[in-house]
């Protein structure tokens, strides 16, 4: 099997098992199982199991990030207001969906894992929306704020954890927030 095909195939186990069993509950030995070979194979490839983690961690959100790219690109016509708030309805399910790593990760309560996991997320989001203002397509134009990437980026984090910590709140409350710390005029 070619490197980047047998790579690909122990990421894709890992990302299976890491849902079905958890992080904790999840070794090498089942990653190699589930893929077909040995143990020692495994280390071929990877590290360790936080090498394998970080890249499930990577594939997952590089997935996300493709997710929100095709769907800003497809908006057309809503309100700056309206479109804040579906992009908070997919994060909210994208944290918390029961298939969403998001969710296994905080049911396991791996602090470091955690910190990974929002910290790429965040990273990405603000990489995204800051690089593509005055794009085409684009769902927001950063252009009140002096450091709008470390803005974006900070309020990326508080936002990412503030959907997982408290799930009732509103997707329109956290559109309002994300406009109000940005100067986002949504009228």
């Amino acid at each position: 099997m070619h490197t980047d095909l047998r790579r690909a195939a122990f990421v894709e186990a890992a990302d299976e098992l890491f849902v079905e069993r958890g992080f904790a509950n999840t070794g090498v030995g089942d990653i190699a199982r589930r893929v077909g070979v040995t143990r020692s194979l495994f280390y071929h490839y990877f590290k360790d199991k936080q090498a394998i983690t970080d890249a499930v961690i990577d594939k997952r959100v590089d997935a996300f990030m493709e997710y929100v790219q095709s769907w800003t690109e497809s908006l057309k016509g809503p309100t700056i207001k309206d479109a804040l708030i579906g992009l908070v309805g997919i994060v909210r399910s994208y944290l918390t969906g029961p298939e969403s790593l998001g969710y296994r990760i905080v049911c396991e309560q791996d602090a470091n894992l955690y910190h990974r996991f929002i910290v790429r997320s965040s990273r990405l989001l603000s990489e995204y929306f800051v690089n593509s203002a005055g794009m085409n397509g684009a769902l927001i134009e950063i252009t009140n704020t002096r450091h709008p990437k470390e803005s974006f980026y900070v309020l990326s984090l508080g936002i990412l954890n503030m959907i997982i910590e408290d799930s009732e709140i509103s997707d329109e409350i956290v559109a309002d927030i994300i406009a109000d710390a940005l100067r986002i005029r949504t009228e």
